[in-house]
């Protein structure tokens, strides 16, 4: 240990007097280890860390799943279900029901529409959140005991509730209810993300969701269970138990389909919260790892001119008795302290990636705010120093003859240095050419899918167009009252000065849908489709063209029924695939046949879940499930969210805003997470580039710098600079085009592999190889072009004479 250390000393002093070259490797070093330790921690933290919750390993969510008719089935979640499973608990030992929705804090100035989760008293016992002040739900507050009590999260106590330290006790209005605030929730709480991006800012007991539990035919999204299974009981065993029970009771209830069933579908705790987080983690893993490699190839090269450079000192060494272990202890030394500065500097880095990553992909992958610098960091970047260290000591050893260097000190002139072997040198470029291809093509799949994403147009107009949802509360009860409501605010609307257009809809065209089961003419199921309620001038609002036929007959009396239907032209052809669907019947139920009157284009809905999501039909607005506008802003226009309050209060104090979003943000926020790939993609292959750039230049320039002389013996016989750069280009363009052809193979593989095991959906297109081929080449050539014009734009004179 005193000779490491007296090595160490040493080292230290001998770096100090060579600051460009310990400058240039921890450089490097440090922006490449940062990148990984950053990327390391983010992929522990998600696949291989526990979850902060008691026996989280035998956590589960409950789903529930429908086919039909022998088809893949789909995700939709029944109430009954849920409720049968909760009060007939034989597989688990503890349960908590789940139903996300938003609601408006009525008592609040700004009536803000915050994320709530109805929630039984079970969900604090499973999870054991730390609380700031007072307590989550007891079991005298759970299930069916209709406390009105309520637990706040400690970001909303500080935005809506101004950190009120007296808050426990006291009421606050949600919807029509008021609430009895029993707890807020420690910060340092990592609520599970099951179901929405967004933490919830409010805990509401599960008797207070509006939603009828006896109906069937309401399928929700937003509703699920999670459990603790018992301890003699497997996920396999659980499943298929409860969707035995849950079929059977399925199966009981009146006007269910032939061929229809419903299964339980179970995930882990951990498996839901992640979801498919782990693709986006590992495809950024491996392109850290693949500048980690380039890196680690160009500092090979400076620590193998090192050794070089250090030859006359080391014979010097072994002829005073030196071993090779105390050469390789030499060089370990100077490896270590370089490779530590850099791992410190890197942890540093890391942090700062910790905080960008909260910054830019919050709501977009889970448990970033769990990310720190913990005990298995600190370890894997002392590893990673050590084993870089170790590395770079043991290659360059390996250029050393030991036998060879007493007898240096008997030489002088050219040629009797130490140099590195050409096919060294070959191999250096040959791997930095091709991980830097590997990645080049990797990031160019990426960012060109990517890219396609975020520039398709949506197919309507979303500039200067708002959707505006309401609250009407329990004041409107009959669906006449509803409408007449909806036509009252769209009159009012329509008079502002800065609203061009009013249409009313059920939902936002891109935020949101539910999805109706579409009959044929004999009342036989053609499949369930995505649908709207709109008005007649909806499609004129969107700019969202009617490409045949036309739109809904207008409303004169709230006794009309319009019995029409609009299909986008992806569902009229999958419908009457060989002929026009204008003018063909469907329906909803028998007594309501729905003539076709228009073929509405299609419209483009950024990452949708649904495989058919172009595929969807419209029917006459009435009130159902949501009341909501479509406002189409004069230019220049603005509608602010009081503005709208003002106007909802002029004919009802208790109405209130559900949602106001501009379609333009909407649009941003569904394309966020590909921007961010782009970005990332784009900035993890210009440092591939920079690196590989660097490296090649580095081992070309001092192959060149060992060929001086020749090259001065050339020029100086009259040969052609053009000539001479030609005859060097071509030799060194070899192990570039062999480093090149490996990095296809390489691509080819990884993309294979990906296909295999990652995203099937991963296309490999020719633009690929037209962008990295050119980009790739470019580089090496002036990598390769530098080193190169340096000696021949020199006096050859002073090439001959080695100055």
């Amino acid at each position: 240990m005193k000779a490491l250390i007296q090595e160490l000393k040493l080292a230290l002093h001998a770096l100090c007097r060579v600051t460009g070259f310990s400058t240039t490797i921890i450089t490097t070093l440090s922006l490449t280890l940062g990148a990984l330790i950053c990327i390391f921690n983010l992929n522990h933290l998600l696949l291989v860390k526990e979850l902060p919750y008691p026996d989280a390993e035998r956590l589960v969510v409950l789903k529930q799943l429908t086919k039909e008719q022998g088809k893949q089935g789909t995700s939709a979640q029944t109430l009954p279900g849920m409720m049968m499973w909760y009060k007939n608990q034989t597989e688990t030992s503890s349960m908590a029901l789940l139903y996300y929705a938003q609601q408006s804090i009525s008592d609040h100035a700004e009536q803000p529409r915050v994320q709530v989760a109805y929630t039984t008293a079970e969900y604090f016992s499973l999870l054991a959140p730390p609380m700031h002040l007072g307590r989550g739900f007891s079991d005298d507050e759970g299930f069916e005991q209709h406390r009105a009590v309520a637990v706040l999260s400690y970001a909303s106590w500080q935005q809506w509730f101004n950190r009120d330290p007296k808050i426990i006790g006291k009421q606050t209005q949600i919807g029509d209810t008021s609430f009895t605030i029993i707890g807020i929730s420690a910060e340092n709480f990592h609520e599970p993300r099951l179901h929405r991006s967004q933490d919830m800012a409010m805990f509401l007991p599960w008797d207070f969701q509006a939603n009828d539990v006896n109906d069937w035919g309401m399928r929700f999204g937003s509703v699920l269970a999670f459990a603790k299974l018992k301890s003699d009981v497997t996920m396999d065993q659980a499943s298929a138990n409860l969707s035995k029970s849950l079929n059977a009771l399925f199966l009981d209830q009146d006007n269910v389909k032939p061929g229809e069933s419903m299964s339980a579908e179970l995930q882990s705790f951990k498996g839901t919260i992640i979801g498919d987080s782990q693709n986006i983690t590992l495809t950024l893993l491996a392109g850290v790892i693949g500048l980690l490699l380039i890196a680690a190839t160009n500092v090979t090269n400076l620590f193998l001119s090192r050794a070089a450079q250090k030859q006359r000192t080391m014979a010097i060494q072994a002829a005073l008795g030196a071993k090779p272990g105390h050469l390789f202890t030499a060089m370990f030394a100077e490896s270590l302290i370089l490779c530590g500065v850099s791992a410190l500097i890197g942890l540093v880095i890391a942090g700062w990636g910790f905080v960008l990553l909260g910054e830019l992909a919050a709501g977009h992958l889970p448990r970033l705010n769990e990310l720190e610098l913990d005990a298995v960091t600190l370890l894997f970047s002392a590893f990673i120093a050590v084993a870089l260290a170790a590395l770079f000591a043991k290659l360059s050893s390996r250029v050393v003859n030991y036998e060879k260097l007493k007898e240096q000190l008997q030489c002088s002139g050219k040629g009797s240095g130490l140099q590195v072997s050409s096919s060294t040198r070959n191999l250096l470029v040959s791997s930095q050419v091709a991980l830097a291809s590997l990645l080049l093509m990797g990031g160019a799949v990426v960012i060109e899918q990517a890219v396609s994403t975020v520039l398709k147009p949506l197919g309507f107009n979303e500039n200067q167009l708002m959707h505006l949802r309401i609250d009407e509360g329990e004041s409107y009860t009959s669906n006449k009252q509803r409408n007449l409501l909806t036509l009252e605010i769209k009159e009012k609307l329509a008079r502002l000065p800065q609203v061009a257009q009013v249409s009313r809809s059920m939902s936002a065209p891109i935020d949101g849908s539910i999805s109706i089961r579409l009959n044929d003419v004999n009342q036989q199921p053609v499949g369930g489709y995505q649908v709207n309620l709109i008005d007649d001038n909806y499609f004129e609002t969107l700019q969202l063209p009617i490409t045949r036929g036309r739109t809904f007959t207008t409303e004169t009396s709230l006794d009309q029924d319009i019995l029409e239907i609009i299909l986008s032209e992806s569902l009229a052809r999958k419908l009457v695939p060989n002929g026009d669907a204008l003018g063909k019947t469907f329906q909803l139920n028998a007594r309501e046949p729905l003539k076709v009157v228009g073929i509405a284009a299609d419209y483009y809905v950024p990452n949708a879940k649904q495989k058919n999501s172009a595929e969807r039909y419209y029917l006459p607005f009435t009130s159902f499930i949501h009341l909501g506008f479509d406002i189409k802003l004069k230019a220049k226009g603005e509608l602010t969210k009081q503005q709208v309050i003002s106007l909802l209060k002029q004919i009802h104090p208790n109405i209130r805003i559900a949602k106001l979003d501009s379609l333009v943000a909407v649009h941003h926020e569904l394309i966020y997470r590909n921007k961010l790939a782009a970005g990332l993609a784009i900035a993890l292959t210009l440092l591939a580039l920079l690196l590989a750039a660097a490296g090649i230049y580095g081992v070309l320039n001092y192959s060149t710098q060992m060929r001086r002389y020749e090259l001065g013996i050339h020029l100086a016989l009259g040969a052609k600079t053009h000539t001479v750069m030609a005859r060097v280009l071509k030799e060194s363009f070899i192990p570039i085009a062999l480093g090149l052809l490996a990095g296809i193979v390489l691509a080819v593989l990884a993309y294979l592999v990906s296909r295999q095991y990652i995203a099937e959906e991963i296309e490999f297109d020719q633009l690929v190889f037209l962008v990295t081929f050119p980009v790739i080449l470019l580089t090496a050539f002036i990598s390769c072009y530098l080193p190169v014009r340096k000696i021949i734009m020199a006096d050859p004179v002073k090439a001959l004479r080695n100055e």
